[in-house]
């Protein structure tokens, strides 16, 4: 029976949305699939010959059992998923003044509380943006500079930040007078207001944003050039289906806050697909993980005669949507390969905002006369330098198949069309590793590729690019 209820669950995506349903829903979701695993058994028994050894009594034991527990321990599961969910998306809200107070306190209050509101975005007045920019620049300095932005000039005079506003209603105000910008200048219950809507894309390019849910007024307009720029971007669009006109791509209805929204991405996937691709990612991380610990035995040492310090490489990388984390790789340059890094830019190969060097000198064992030998260039070609990331996909930042994560350096440096790339999770592969991983010099061409690989996601394009990924390995075709 139990085997029966775990395929049910799966199949009803019984825990799909669980957070969103309220009481009296989740008793109709735990009664239907236990009347089905009860049905599902009796027809089991019956064809099977063991049915008389079961009374009807038995049976309505049983159902009137399960059905109060199951109910119990899903309330206990989502009160600790409540109480300890530290994977919330980051959400920006764009709506207008009139009803800014009822839409951002609405959001605050869901129960369900998936997103974390990091701004709010005023379609009709950049009176509150500008007030925010002001507060900000009072209070983290401008360091003799002269700042402008938000409709905001400021200016270090006589050691005060003096600062005028193209708004009327923002005041001429030095460093000694910060209470005339109050929170309620620049905040709506409680959220600041983070920038005006023609300075939206700015704001969002190189900041952690995983979404923008859009609810304003019948007389505003949301111009459709917004979500098609959220969409180049990869920054997925919930729009209230109260305010919906014309919108493109992977549609989805979905819930959120309390409003029934029309979700738009670059592309939609099931809370079904999601799961499996999780499953895949963390047993095939606990695979990757023990071949990790050999190599960190047999190699580890290796790497440390060769150039002693430490045997892992760790940086800080930009993740799904702008998120930050730390990448871990066996360490197969010399100590200094970063300080080195800017002497050698010259001789990058790469067209535009990643850097690959075909002799890189900075790789361990690398010779005056451009030979490639030892440890280093053993451990690239072999694509053993990969395995600590195993580590990253089983904590959650990233994922078997995805895009290549930059670094902090190129994700500042990119175009909006660039971002778009990582509306997914940085995967140990991807599709342009397997189209000539060591061929490409073009950053255009990997963010095609990438693009491509995100619009026709599916669990088997995953399968395929892995097992490609195998071969390519086994071939030592690495870079």
């Amino acid at each position: 029976m139990g085997l029966s209820n775990i395929a049910i669950a799966f199949f009803m995506e019984a825990y799909s949305g669980i957070l969103r349903r309220d009481n009296f829903s989740e008793l109709k979701k735990v009664t239907t699939q236990v009347l089905i695993v009860i049905a599902f058994m009796s027809i089991y028994l019956y064809f099977s010959g063991y049915g008389p050894a079961f009374s009807r009594t038995v049976f309505i034991f049983v159902t009137l059992i399960t059905i109060p527990t199951d109910y119990l321990l899903r309330t206990l599961l989502k009160q600790y998923l409540r109480e300890h969910n530290n994977e919330k998306r980051a959400l920006l809200i764009l709506t207008s003044s009139d009803i800014a107070e009822k839409v951002v306190g609405k959001m605050k209050s869901d129960l369900y509380n998936e997103y974390e509101i990091k701004g709010v975005i005023l379609i009709d007045t950049d009176r509150y943006a500008n007030a925010y920019a002001a507060r900000k620049i009072v209070d983290d300095g401008i360091g003799g500079a002269v700042v402008e932005g938000a409709g905001i000039r400021a200016e270090d005079v006589d050691n005060n930040v003096v600062l005028s506003g193209t708004d009327t209603e923002i005041p001429v105000v030095d460093g000694s007078e910060k209470e005339m910008l109050s929170d309620d200048a620049y905040e709506i219950a409680g959220i600041p207001v983070v920038c005006t809507f023609n300075d939206i894309f700015n704001f969002m390019q190189n900041r952690w944003v995983d979404g923008v849910f859009i609810h304003v007024s019948k007389q505003y307009d949301v111009p459709q050039e917004f979500s098609d720029g959220c969409l180049e971007m990869g920054i997925t669009t919930h729009t209230n289906l109260s305010t919906v006109d014309k919108m493109g791509q992977t549609l989805a209805v979905e819930k959120i806050g309390g409003y029934v929204v029309l979700t738009s991405a670059i592309r939609v996937a099931t809370t079904k697909q999601l799961f499996i691709k999780r499953m895949m990612d963390i047993a095939g991380s606990v695979v990757g993980l023990i071949l990790c610990a050999i190599f960190t035995v047999t190699i580890g040492p290796i790497i440390y005669i060769m150039d002693p310090g430490p045997i892992f490489f760790s940086q800080e990388r930009v993740g799904k949507n702008g998120k930050r984390f730390r990448l871990y790789k066996f360490r197969s340059m010399y100590m200094d390969a970063e300080e080195r890094k800017a002497d050698l830019m010259e001789q990058n190969q790469m067209q535009g905002l990643m850097f690959k060097m075909k002799d890189d000198p900075r790789i361990i064992g690398s010779g005056p006369d451009g030979t490639k030998h030892g440890i280093g260039w053993f451990i690239r070609k072999s694509s053993i330098d990969e395995f600590p990331q195993f580590w990253n996909v089983l904590k959650g930042d990233m994922s078997l198949v995805g895009t290549r994560p930059p670094t902090v350096d190129e994700w500042k440096q990119y175009e909006a069309h660039h971002r778009a790339r990582l509306a997914v999770k940085p995967g140990i592969t991807g599709l342009w590793q397997i189209s000539g991983r060591s061929e490409i010099t073009d950053f255009e061409e990997v963010v095609a590729l990438d693009l491509q690989y995100m619009k026709e996601w599916s669990i088997g394009n995953d399968i395929v690019i892995l097992w490609k990924t195998i071969v390519t390995v086994i071939q030592m075709k690495g870079q």
